[in-house]
């Protein structure tokens, strides 16, 4: 259910980017990007990591029938949102003329900003009520939530703005009113569901205690993690609007969101990875960690390769189609960010099983030593390539991030990313995504051999690979299919 619902929210997302982008002028378009990318920064640091907390903390301690501590979590987490979200949208509302001095030429980003800052405290407070549905509400309750209702909303919303023929101004609006309905709609249905878990039955306001030291402990680490990887994307915005024009931002962030399909293996894989390892290295079983750690690596890197392959060598294609001509431009700014998103997410394990680990302290130093990167090469590449410098910097970025990851893992010593003897797959994806971007910067391609040759690849990639993931033991019924027992590799017995 889950998976199905993330393509289904996944698909409209994509459809609400192609509108935004068709419908506005590019010069609009700009502006609103510029200001949806300092919004996405402003909602990690009102969030504060709480969602993430909360969906640990909360079900601990209703498991353990701690209602005191379980109230005085959600009204710490709740209330240190609305404190942060009202300092935020106070700082944007009365310092828009200092804000307008940061850009060098039209100040129309900062007054859509002063709009849309006030999504910042909706997006914590929706990050938060999604977490909680996770603790109580169920597989349900979070595929209606997050991948039904959210992206519907903001699909009508778009619709209603291009129907009526509105400014970007009004998208704004149309984006915070669609917000705010939401908090009120989420907040009701996660009522209704802690009234019938019988959560307020043990309501004792006298009796709460305030688990302060577990939350933010907790909550400080991640939400560097997290801002760290939303500073370095809104960098890029920063510096194309500061150093060119809100039309470069465009060209960047129209393609960004199909960039970013390269990432969708990675992260459904987390669902899974992320407790099976946590489990493997609480036995202290470290064959099975590196078991799980290469089996997923290898996975991730077959799998997200023809979505990499497909967005790389048909970006102009995918570009014209879904933007139109104004857009043909931000065909080469897709293919360098296809291929940092795509090496990113083949080294990600390594960042996630770091975290597993618990080496705050270490992902911490990678996090920031990526920032760092992240801004020297955007102040090199940006001023004289604009936004072609910015998606270079962007792919180096993330293919820095993963690679830091790598050797910091190797470090830790309980698994060796680096290790000879497995990783085939991975080593064979890595190849081939280099093998197409030397064809690709040797060699013009019309549309139908991109697709093609992107086809051919993604199959040999996988022939390549099928006997080191194991294909007949993952997935044994594809031994009963005919025109698919070749593949498996073994027979029927």
């Amino acid at each position: 259910m889950l998976v199905a619902g993330r393509g289904l929210s996944l698909s409209m997302n994509l459809l609400v980017q192609v509108m935004t982008v068709r419908y506005l002028a590019k010069l609009d378009y700009g502006a609103f990007a510029y200001a949806m990318a300092m919004v996405e920064v402003a909602s990690v640091v009102t969030v504060l990591a709480f969602d993430k907390a909360l969906a640990r903390y909360a079900a601990l301690y209703h498991e353990q029938k701690d209602m005191p501590r379980l109230f005085g979590a959600l009204a710490l987490a709740f209330g240190t949102i609305c404190a942060l979200g009202l300092l935020v949208v106070g700082v944007v509302m009365t310092q828009q003329p200092v804000l307008v001095g940061l850009l060098r030429s039209d100040p129309h980003p900062i007054r859509l900003l002063g709009v849309l800052i006030l999504l910042a405290p909706v997006n914590a407070m929706d990050a938060v009520i999604s977490s909680l549905f996770g603790v109580f509400g169920g597989a349900r309750a979070v595929f209606l939530r997050r991948h039904v209702l959210g992206p519907a909303l903001r699909v009508v919303a778009v619709l209603g703005v291009i129907l009526r023929g509105g400014s970007a101004t009004a998208l704004a609006l149309a984006y915070v009113a669609v917000g705010v309905l939401g908090i009120f709609l989420y907040g009701w249905i996660l009522f209704r569901i802690l009234q019938r878990e019988g959560v307020f039955a043990a309501w004792r306001p006298r009796r709460l205690q305030w688990p302060a030291r577990d939350l933010f402990g907790y909550c400080f680490p991640l939400l560097a993690s997290d801002a760290v990887f939303l500073l370095h994307t809104a960098l890029v915005a920063f510096f194309l609007e500061y150093f060119h024009s809100a039309t470069a931002v465009a060209s960047f962030q129209a393609v960004r969101p199909f960039a970013r399909l390269n990432e969708v293996v990675i992260v459904n894989f987390s669902f899974l990875f992320v407790p099976v390892m946590a489990r493997a290295i609480a036995r202290g079983d470290r064959s099975e960690a590196q078991a799980i750690y290469w089996q997923t690596a290898n996975w991730v890197s077959v799998l997200a390769f023809p979505v990499f392959a497909v967005s790389f060598l048909g970006a102009e294609t995918i570009t014209v189609l879904a933007f139109g001509e104004r857009y043909q431009d931000s065909g080469v700014l897709l293919a360098w960010l296809s291929l940092g998103f795509y090496m990113r997410s083949v080294l990600d394990a390594s960042l996630r099983t770091l975290k597993v680990l618990g080496r705050m302290k270490l992902m911490l130093t990678v996090d920031f030593i990526t920032v760092g990167f992240a801004l020297g090469g955007n102040l090199l590449l940006i001023p004289r390539y604009g936004a072609l410098g910015g998606a270079m910097a962007t792919c180096l970025t993330l293919i820095a991030h993963g690679s830091m990851g790598c050797i910091a893992l190797r470090r830790v010593g309980v698994v060796d990313p680096f290790d000879p003897r497995r990783g085939h797959a991975q080593r064979v994806a890595i190849v081939a995504a280099l093998v197409l971007v030397a064809l690709r910067m040797a060699v013009p391609l019309h549309w139908g051999a991109a697709f093609g040759l992107a086809g051919a690849a993604s199959l040999a990639v996988l022939l390549l690979c099928r006997s080191k993931l194991e294909l007949g033991r993952t997935f044994p019924e594809l031994r009963r299919v005919p025109l698919l027992r070749w593949l498996v590799g073994t027979a029927e017995p």
